[in-house]
């Protein structure tokens, strides 16, 4: 569309409302849609990390310490350097396909180094196997990874998933590192705030008894009424390449 003094008013509006939609669905491509009424504000609900971004200059509100001023300045720096790739014109000719492959490195490097917070809120989650009062295994999670959301772009990938899980040998100063897996385990991870309450057991598997909302602090366990049946089959197989016991072929060895 060709912006021009001869565009209306109402047509201006309507680009303006179909790009406000597309920015606030843009960063997660969940394809969600405004709540909001009014067309001039965005709304912080659907994508609060894109709010954060709009907004990161510092407010009355907003306690920054160093290390927050730092990071702040250096989301800008990307930003300006993000600005300045964009702003070039591509050239994808066959010919330089390999500059071409360095150029979206350098890119998909500097959305890596902006997504990484140098001092976590959340500490790494760790699941450890006890035998005779000692940690033979374990597996890690970073938080983020667990954390819900309502909207699927800022949801973990491990979320409200069953998922199979290989515990690691620890390393240990005293003994020689040994990277070997001592257990497998499935397990539903989920990590949220309170509001997120009913969404918790929205993903497990039929068969479980479901408690009454809200939960309660001493609910440690809930059951497993459901049942599987399952089928094993053994085939047998004759050597071949072995000479024959006899004319039958019944006395054959098998496999």
């Amino acid at each position: 569309m060709k912006i021009n003094s001869k565009v209306s008013n109402e047509i201006l509006m309507e680009e303006y409302r179909k790009i406000e939609n597309y920015v606030h669905t843009l960063p997660c491509g969940c394809g969600e849609q405004k709540t909001s009424t009014d067309a001039l504000s965005y709304t912080p609900i659907v994508h609060p990390n894109l709010s954060e971004l709009l907004s990161c200059g510092p407010t009355a509100n907003t306690k920054m310490n160093n290390m927050d001023q730092k990071r702040r300045k250096k989301i800008l720096y990307y930003l300006d350097v993000m600005k300045g790739w964009i702003s070039r014109a591509a050239d994808f000719d066959d010919s330089k396909r390999y500059e071409t492959i360095k150029e979206l490195y350098k890119i998909a490097d500097v959305f890596r180094k902006m997504a990484i917070d140098a001092q976590p809120a959340l500490p790494d989650i760790f699941l450890w196997m006890i035998c005779d009062s000692q940690r033979v295994a374990y597996a890690r999670f970073q938080p983020e990874d667990l954390l819900f959301n309502i909207c699927q772009g800022d949801k973990g990938l491990h979320s409200g998933r069953v998922q199979t899980i290989f515990l690691k040998t620890p390393r240990s100063t005293y003994q020689r590192f040994n990277s070997s897996t001592n257990a497998k385990v499935q397990l539903y991870l989920w990590l949220g705030i309170e509001e997120y309450e009913p969404y918790i057991f929205k993903h497990l598997p039929t068969g479980f008894d479901m408690p009454t909302l809200p939960l309660q602090p001493e609910l440690k366990t809930i059951r497993y009424n459901g049942g599987t049946f399952f089928e094993l089959r053994c085939h047998c197989y004759k050597a071949r390449a072995l000479i024959a016991a006899d004319a039958s072929g019944l006395s054959d060895p098998f496999l």
